[in-house]
């Protein structure tokens, strides 16, 4: 076991040898959008998906239902012309 433990030893040091920041290293930090255009995104991209699955819902509540819409609205049409006979007479 201790032929392990020394290996790791040495991969950890080489590993910390390579890693600096970018200040120490003289490189700008890395830019980063604003907080505003963070919560603008993520509220964009929450509201896609909510969309998403609204419509997804709707779409398999509409396969799920019979298609009765036609027979009432058929039902509950009147003729125009039906009333004013009956007016008339």
């Amino acid at each position: 076991m201790a032929g392990s433990e020394s290996t790791r030893e040495e991969g950890r040091s080489a590993r910390e040898g390579t890693r600096r920041s970018r200040r120490t290293q003289g490189a700008p930090p890395e830019e980063q959008l604003s907080l505003e255009e963070v919560e603008r995104s993520a509220r964009r991209r929450n509201a896609e998906r909510r969309k998403a699955a609204r419509e997804e819902k709707e779409s398999t509540d509409a396969q799920d239902q019979p298609d009765l819409e036609p027979a009432v609205q058929d039902a509950h049409q009147a003729s125009p012309d039906t009333g004013a006979r009956e007016g008339v007479n």
